[in-house]
């Protein structure tokens, strides 16, 4: 818990220095506000799967075995720097684009239901691993509760929920652009890891029959 904690603490940081190094200011309410809005909740979350489910905090932060989507993983760590670079720059230094105050609060809504998305995900699904990979070492099953009753990888639609207003949250649309890599890598990952579990995990073709879309009901 205490790695974990620490890890948590490195990437807040990490946010910071990138947001308030490009803007070269400290004034910025949204910057501070976006950073609590990820931060808080992630420590909360934390602290509640360390009582729930410590296996899965051990799985996220260290993985039984190698991910499939190397790329994809990639393109969500670069994407999401270069959305605090291109707000720092955007929306505290140059002021290129204007996002108004209320666009911002609805996008800063709308992360933050992204974000509750994801967590509850995480909160009924012991096997939401960081990496996509079948976890036949932990006894991996089928998940069909909580928001897997309506879709089967409700953490990836609270994700990309969240990538898509990150920009606007911030008061940059131009940060808008390399979320939108991050959103199609993470379509891309779902489809990498439903195929996989659809293979590998027994019964997960017959949920799939039952539930059948991956990221939006009546969509895909």
């Amino acid at each position: 818990m205490q790695r974990t904690l620490w890890a948590m603490l490195a990437l807040t940081a990490a946010q910071a220095a990138v947001l308030f190094g490009a803007a070269g200011r400290l004034d910025l309410p949204a910057f501070w506000t976006y950073i609590a809005l990820v931060t808080v909740p992630t420590l909360a979350s934390l602290l509640a799967l360390h009582r729930r489910s410590p296996g899965l905090l051990e799985e996220r932060m260290r993985p039984g075995g190698s991910g499939r989507d190397r790329v994809g993983e990639a393109v969500l760590g670069v994407g999401t720097a270069a959305t605090w670079l291109i707000a720092g720059l955007d929306a505290g230094r140059f002021g290129c684009t204007h996002v108004p105050v209320a666009g911002q609060v609805a996008a800063m809504i709308a992360a933050a239901l992204g974000i509750a998305w994801t967590g509850w995900a995480m909160w009924v699904n012991p096997f939401f691993s960081s990496v996509v990979r079948l976890q036949s070492d932990r006894a991996q099953a089928v998940i069909a509760s909580g928001p897997y009753a309506c879709m089967r990888h409700p953490g990836y639609t609270g994700g990309i929920v969240f990538s898509l207003c990150s920009g606007p949250a911030l008061g940059s649309w131009w940060a808008l652009l390399p979320m939108l890599a991050v959103v199609v890598a993470m379509i891309r990952r779902t489809a990498i890891e439903d195929a996989m579990l659809a293979d590998g995990l027994p019964g997960y073709r017959d949920y799939a029959r039952t539930v059948r879309h991956r990221l939006v009901p009546g969509l895909w």
